[in-house]
């Protein structure tokens, strides 16, 4: 069956919530493919919004990475040039980068990440993080 990519990026995060409820709001979407006027794009370039960034970022770190960013494309999607140049300059400073074209391949590419995440506990607190 045909989804469109906002249809995998819901699966997704619908996967992520109920496979793993207790990192709930450490995978969140990133609002940066939304068509708004001239005005509110500057407004939201001056307030910190960055063309290219991937749809989807798991701020958890791993022993080898210290977040994971994916970039949802439909089937035949592809990546622009300015998303191409931000998953490279990610990857450059450490982040694992994966471009998925289907919900099941990023459920995929999650469930692969997160088997090394790094479970730390606050000491200070005395409770886990995670």
């Amino acid at each position: 069956m045909k989804y469109t990519e906002e249809a995998h990026q819901k699966y997704v995060v619908q996967y992520f919530n109920l496979k793993y409820p207790h990192l709930e709001g450490l995978l969140y979407h990133i609002p940066n493919g939304q068509n708004v006027g001239v005005r509110a794009g500057y407004r939201l370039k001056k307030a910190g919004l960055v063309s290219g960034l991937p749809d989807l970022h798991i701020a958890i770190p791993t022993n080898e990475h210290p977040g994971l960013y994916i970039e949802m494309k439909s089937e035949k999607g592809r990546c622009t040039l300015r998303q191409s140049k931000m998953q490279a300059i990610l990857r450059s400073v450490g982040y694992r980068v994966e471009v998925c074209h289907s919900w099941i391949e990023a459920r995929d590419v999650i469930d692969d990440y997160l088997k090394g995440y790094v479970h730390e506990v606050d000491e200070k607190a005395g409770t886990e993080l995670y």
